[in-house]
C-alpha cells in the first residue's frame, strides 16, 4: 500500500529555518523523526533502519557525471531515549555525515561486521530522503521522450521516501498490505512537527517525549478503549494486583460512579484533578474516571519528596486531588483548604451508564505531566 502527501508549507518552513540555525542538514531532522516513528511503533528505544545513499559523494571528479546506478542502502542506528531533542538533531547528523564515508561499502559487508546471524536481516524498514528539485526535473527532460507514470517496490515492510523539492516536502509511504500507509505518513507529519515544535520551545526535553499520534487518532482516548472491551468482553479480566483483580464491567462500574462524582462536584473540560494514590487498582480508576468526566489527570508520584509534590500542586492548582491512604501521607500538609480531596476507594452513588460530556474534544487537556525537577522546580 502506498500514501503520498506534501507537507504544510509552514512546517516545511520551519524545518528548514531549525536545520540553518543549527548547520545541519534537513535530512537529520527527517532521519530523527522516522526514528521515533519506528521507535514508538515498535516500542524500542534504540532503533535500527535502512537509508539510502546517493552513492557519488565520495567518488571524486567526474562522480556527477557518470553513467549508471550508484545508490546504496546502509543501516544507521538512532538512541531515541533521555537525550535532548537539539542534542539528538546533531547526533544524527554526525552519523550521517561518518556513514556517507561508507556509502560504498555492500550491505552484505556490513552484515558480516554486524555480527547479526546471516539470515536476519539488518533492518525491515527504508527512509530515502532525496532531493528533487524543479531544476533537476526539468534537466531530467528528453526530447521526444513524455513521462507518463512511474511506480517503486522496495522489499521492506516499512519504507518512507522523503522528497525534498527545494521549498517543499512530500512523505510517501509504503508499507504492506496488512498496514494502514496513510497512518504511518500521519505518524511521520506529526513526528516532524514536535520536532519543530520542541526545538522551538523546549530544545532539551527528552527525544522520547516526542508526540506522533496526530490529533484525530489521539481523540480515542484511553476510556474508549475500555468502553470498547466493556461492550465485547464485560467479564474478561482487565486488571490484575497482587491477589486483586477487576473485570471489564467492574472497572467500567467504578470510574463511572467516580465520574459521575466528580462531574457533580463541577469537573468540566480542561479542569484540572489531582491523582495521588498507591500503585493499585484505584490508580487506573481515578485516572479513567477524570478522563471520563472531561477533566485532565495530573499525576503525583507518593514515593516522591513531598517538596516536590507540594511545589506541583501549587503550580498546577487543581480543584480537587484524588488520594488514598498512601497519597495523604505522603502530601502531608502541602494539602491546601480551598482543595476537596476524595478518596476514590469510598462507595459512590451507582450509576449504569457512561458521562456524557458536551463539547469535549481533542483540543482539551488530557492531562498534565511535570519534569523531575532535577535542574529547578518541576516544570508542567
Amino acid at each position: 500500500m502506498e500514501s503520498h502527501r506534501m507537507l504544510p508549507q509552514e512546517l516545511n518552513n520551519k524545518l528548514r529555518s531549525h536545520a540553518k540555525r543549527m548547520g545541519v542538514s534537513l535530512a537529520s531532522l527527517c532521519h530523527l523523526a522516522w526514528a521515533q516513528v519506528i521507535s514508538r511503533t515498535s516500542g524500542q528505544e534504540k532503533v535500527v533502519f535502512g537509508t539510502v545513499l546517493f552513492g557519488r559523494m565520495q567518488g571524486g571528479s567526474g562522480a556527477d557525471r557518470a553513467m549508471g546506478l550508484f545508490i546504496n542502502s546502509l543501516p544507521i542506528r538512532v538512541d531515541v531515549g533521555e537525550t535532548a531533542v537539539e542534542e539528538s538533531v546533531r547526533q544524527t547528523q554526525t552519523k550521517l555525515a561518518a556513514l556517507l564515508e561508507h556509502e560504498h561499502a555492500s550491505l552484505a559487508l556490513a552484515q558480516r561486521c554486524s555480527n547479526v546471524p546471516t539470515g536476519m536481516p539488518l533492518f525491515n524498514s527504508l527512509l530515502n530522503y532525496r532531493h528533487n528539485s524543479a531544476e533537476i526535473r526539468e534537466a531530467s527532460t528528453i526530447n521526444g521522450v513524455k513521462y507518463l507514470d512511474a511506480q517503486e517496490r522496495t522489499n521492506y515492510p516499512f519504507g518512507m521516501s522523503i522528497e525534498d523539492g527545494g521549498d517543499t516536502l512530500g512523505l510517501t509511504a509504503q508499507v504492506v498490505k496488512q498496514y494502514d500507509s496513510s497512518r504511518i505518513c500521519d505518524y511521520m507529519q506529526q513526528a516532524l512537527q514536535s520536532l519543530a515544535d520542541a526545538l522551538d520551545n523546549t530544545p532539551n526535553m527528552p527525544t522520547r517525549e516526542l508526540e506522533i499520534l496526530p490529533s484525530d487518532e489521539r481523540e480515542m482516548l484511553i476510556r474508549s478503549t475500555n468502553d470498547t472491551d466493556v461492550e465485547q468482553s464485560p467479564d474478561a479480566i482487565a486488571i490484575v494486583f497482587g491477589d486483586q483483580s477487576l473485570t471489564y464491567r467492574e472497572l467500567n462500574a467504578r470510574s463511572n460512579n467516580l465520574a459521575h462524582h466528580l462531574i457533580s462536584l463541577g469537573v468540566k473540560p480542561d479542569s484540572l484533578v489531582a491523582i495521588c494514590v498507591s500503585r493499585s487498582p484505584v490508580a487506573i480508576i481515578a485516572l479513567l474516571a477524570v478522563l471520563k468526566s472531561g477533566g485532565a489527570y495530573v499525576p503525583l508520584d507518593p514515593s516522591f519528596a513531598s517538596e516536590r509534590l507540594q511545589s506541583i500542586l501549587a503550580d498546577a492548582s487543581p480543584s480537587i486531588l484524588l488520594a488514598d491512604d498512601t497519597g495523604i501521607t505522603a502530601l502531608g500538609s502541602s494539602i491546601s483548604d480551598p482543595m476537596k480531596v476524595i478518596n476514590p476507594n469510598m462507595i459512590f452513588e451507582e450509576y449504569d451508564y457512561n458521562p456524557q460530556v458536551p463539547g469535549l474534544n481533542s483540543h482539551h487537556l488530557a492531562y498534565v505531566i511535570y519534569t523531575s525537577g532535577s535542574t529547578g522546580k518541576p516544570k508542567g
